[in-house]
């Protein structure tokens, strides 16, 4: 919801000890705020984190690997959609027509960068 403080949720999974510490402190100081283009489907918003969990709070690794899920989907969710750069070059050789395309990340801080 656009009421829902989300620098707050980040700030509070912002441990030096985390995996995604690094993108998460470059993601605080974009400002993050929850998206406004489109529409917003309650069933379908990332489960929020409300706290930070150490690995070692927690019984299993499976239980840290799917927290850990939780926690890097809803921060990469804050950050800034990919842009792409598309080249294409087009030949003509002896009337044969060649066309190449090459599709290029633009390289700023996306999502893709908290996912890792």
């Amino acid at each position: 919801p656009r009421y829902f403080d989300v620098v707050y949720v980040a700030k509070a999974l912002q441990v030096p000890q985390a995996p995604w510490a690094g993108p998460l402190g470059h993601l605080i100081t974009m400002d993050p705020r929850p998206r406004d283009d489109g529409a917003e489907y309650p069933d379908q918003m990332p489960i929020t984190p409300l706290k930070w969990v150490s690995q070692s709070d927690l019984r299993e690794q499976k239980d840290w690997d799917l927290y850990s899920i939780i926690c890097t989907h809803f921060l990469a969710s804050l950050a800034p959609d990919v842009k792409m750069k598309e080249t294409t070059v087009r030949m003509d050789l002896d009337g044969f027509q060649l066309t190449a395309k090459s599709t290029r990340r633009v390289p700023e801080f996306t999502w893709c960068d908290v996912m890792g």
